[in-house]
């Protein structure tokens, strides 16, 4: 079967979709398929990969036409949002291949989306002085996103067949056949040491991911003996203070973006995983503290109330309540230690790369033959 998968790889962009697309690539072709990632927005001229990769850079129509054209895939893997939707599920239907969308993220699932992930609220900034040009232009470009949001989405209407990473995202797109298959993690790591014992964030750095929760939580334990630190590529400049040691906590340490390997080894030899994060649609880097064997703290998102159903740790719902619970786990090792031998094993029954992936196989096999 020949699967095209499209969206940025993480040799270029370090993402949880972007991760998971690799090791669906990865797995699918060493189950014998013929496998092609079209790399969005490429920025390498090599990468470490088993399977083929072409770019597929600006103009984008225009790359993804002729891709299609000369691969004649059987099933398009799409995993790359609302972006080009429309105009690439209408050139997949054009020569016939099935084209599958994958939800990972809140966003792809609502019409009207403003920026990042929030819905558009129907409020146009103009100040009182009225319809003047610089009001116009500030209208015509908040107004740009949620359109072209909403010609996209009715790109839904020609897709074949929608894989959701979560079961609470089903039936939210108006698409007849779907199917929920949870993300996978590798569980490979870097070793990783640090001189006291620490807990973990890790995400990209902006608005959506609230990093200045954690910084807060950091503050309120700076006289513990234990280190809060932050993992991940700063993506929003209101952020670019957590560089300056002067303007954090003094347990508060930033140590910049880094691999799966290494958020791993980081994961491995800390206490627990604290996440701050609004609720999106499946954290990757719940699976890959839960694969290592540690709690995690969400101050807000329960994907598919798995932390509270299967005690894997807390979902605090306040700043307050999470300083309690993170004060819990920090105290009472042996109950850290439950929690997380726990979490291990709901990841190796739930998480595991081979049998996920051999889902998705059965699934996109059963898509290709309709």
């Amino acid at each position: 079967m020949k699967i095209l998968i499209i969206n940025q790889h993480p040799q270029d962009v370090i993402g949880g979709s972007e991760i998971q697309c690799d090791l669906v690539a990865t797995y699918l072709h060493r189950f014998g398929h013929e496998v092609l990632y079209g790399a969005v927005n490429s920025r390498r001229d090599n990468y470490k990969i088993e399977y083929d990769l072409v770019p597929l850079n600006n103009p984008f129509v225009v790359s993804y036409i002729k891709l299609i054209k000369d691969l004649r895939p059987h099933i398009v893997y799409w995993r790359f949002g609302k972006k080009h939707l429309f105009t690439a599920a209408l050139i997949s239907k054009f020569y016939k291949a099935k084209f599958i969308f994958t939800v990972s993220a809140y966003s792809s699932t609502e019409r009207w989306i403003a920026e990042g992930t929030r819905v558009f609220p129907y409020k146009l900034p103009l100040k009182r002085n009225g319809w003047k040009l610089k009001n116009i232009v500030k209208v015509a470009l908040f107004l740009k996103r949620p359109i072209i949001s909403a010609w996209n989405y009715n790109g839904f209407y020609f897709v074949d067949a929608c894989v959701t990473v979560n079961s609470d995202f089903l039936g939210k797109l108006p698409i007849k056949l779907q199917i929920a298959i949870h993300n996978s993690m590798q569980t490979k790591y870097k070793p990783f040491a640090w001189n006291k014992p620490y807990v973990v964030w890790v995400a990209n750095i902006k608005t959506k991911k609230n990093p200045e929760k954690f910084i807060k939580l950091a503050e309120r334990f700076n006289e513990s003996d234990v280190d809060f630190l932050m993992i991940g590529s700063i993506q929003a400049a209101r952020y670019a203070y957590i560089r300056n040691s002067d303007q954090v906590p003094r347990n508060f340490h930033y140590l910049g973006p880094k691999s799966p390997e290494e958020v791993n080894g980081i994961l491995k030899s800390s206490l627990f995983l604290i996440h701050t994060c609004d609720p999106e649609c499946f954290c990757g880097n719940f699976i890959q503290a839960w694969s290592q064997g540690k709690p995690t703290i969400s101050l807000y998102f329960d994907p598919e109330s798995i932390i509270k159903n299967n005690q894997l740790g807390y979902v605090s719902g306040s700043l307050d309540q999470m300083v309690r619970d993170v004060e819990k786990l920090i105290e009472d090792r042996q109950l850290c230690t439950e929690i997380g031998e726990r979490a291990k094993s709901f990841a190796k029954q739930h998480f595991d790369p081979e049998s996920n992936i051999r889902e998705l196989e059965r699934f996109l096999i059963g898509i290709s033959n309709e």
